[in-house]
């Protein structure tokens, strides 16, 4: 899950099972656990925001639109 390489470098790996965005929200889930336990972290995807969070921004990079947005 962690191998030390962070986002923006060449050898980085999301470690969520999937990212969506939707309704002006990012919903990343990570199953943390082999019984299936999972967190679910939502991340307000505001528009005045910089990429220089890098937060929004890898998750701008790499979400899906939920149901065609």
């Amino acid at each position: 899950m962690v191998d030390g390489a962070r986002y923006g470098h060449p050898d980085f790996t999301p470690s969520w099972e999937w990212v969506e965005k939707h309704n002006g929200w990012f919903e990343a889930v990570f199953i943390i656990s082999d019984d299936g336990f999972g967190v679910n972290l939502f991340v307000q995807n505001e528009p005045e925001a910089s990429d220089a969070d890098s937060l929004r921004a890898m998750f701008r990079e790499y979400a899906e639109p939920k149901n065609g947005e």
